[in-house]
């Protein structure tokens, strides 16, 4: 189910209007404050982010999502009652919506497991405690478990590139060792490629990564070609 659409559907009967007035872009002043309520009510009864939120009630930003549960808000500290009224609609409207600890209010793609995140670590900092609905957790579960494979797959591909570094770092000493008896290969001519892989090596899962591997590539071509053609001081 869409617990937005419930919610909203719920507020529009109880203010006598359509879902349609509710979620458009009309501004009537009677459909603002039902408006501004079911963005509320969406905020406080679903683990759903103000995005989606916003998205699911006629294609609104986070920002406007945010105003209205502001506005209500403000409302409800200044105008007597209103408080109680809204707890009452949030009463009946939270019947018509699975019980505590179901999953599935609303989809998956609608929950920001990256707030749970922060919330649970500002409760660790704290030591105070937070409420969660199922739907955070299972999004911060699947959330983790993508990670973890992204880092599995980020290992495997570093593996993969250190394999092929260290195959060409000898194909380099090789032909290093294949040069004329007594030579001496200045370290001015190695000191590029050095310079090259601990570059890499800082900037390994960055976005500058793929510009350091080709630096290097490119230090070990030249001093692999210098070696071949024997360009330095005997």
């Amino acid at each position: 189910m869409n617990a937005i659409r419930t919610i909203a559907e719920a507020v529009a009967e109880i203010r006598h209007i359509t879902f349609a007035d509710l979620v458009s872009d009309r501004r009537h002043r009677e459909l603002i404050g039902p408006r501004h309520e079911a963005m509320y009510l969406a905020k406080t009864l679903t683990p759903a982010s103000l995005p989606a939120i916003g998205r699911r009630l006629g294609g609104r930003d986070h920002t406007t999502v945010l105003h209205a549960v502001r506005k209500i808000e403000d409302r409800i500290a200044r105008e007597a009652g209103y408080g109680d009224e809204i707890e009452a609609m949030g009463a009946a409207i939270s019947k018509r919506l699975p019980g505590e600890g179901k999953f599935e209010l609303v989809p998956a793609e609608d929950v920001d497991a990256s707030d749970l995140a922060r919330r649970v670590e500002e409760a660790v900092i704290s030591g105070g405690r937070i409420s969660v609905f199922a739907d955070e957790v299972a999004a911060l579960a699947t959330a983790v478990i993508q990670l973890e494979q992204r880092l599995k797959a980020l290992a495997k591909q570093t593996a993969r590139r250190e394999a092929g570094l260290a195959r060409r770092l000898d194909a380099a000493e090789a032909r290093l060792s294949a040069a004329q008896p007594h030579q001496f290969i200045p370290a001015a001519l190695v000191t590029p490629v050095i310079e090259a892989f601990r570059q890499l090596e800082s900037d390994r899962f960055s976005g500058r990564e793929r510009f350091s591997q080709e630096r290097l590539d490119r230090a070990l071509k030249e001093l692999r070609d210098i070696v071949e053609r024997k360009e330095f001081a005997a």
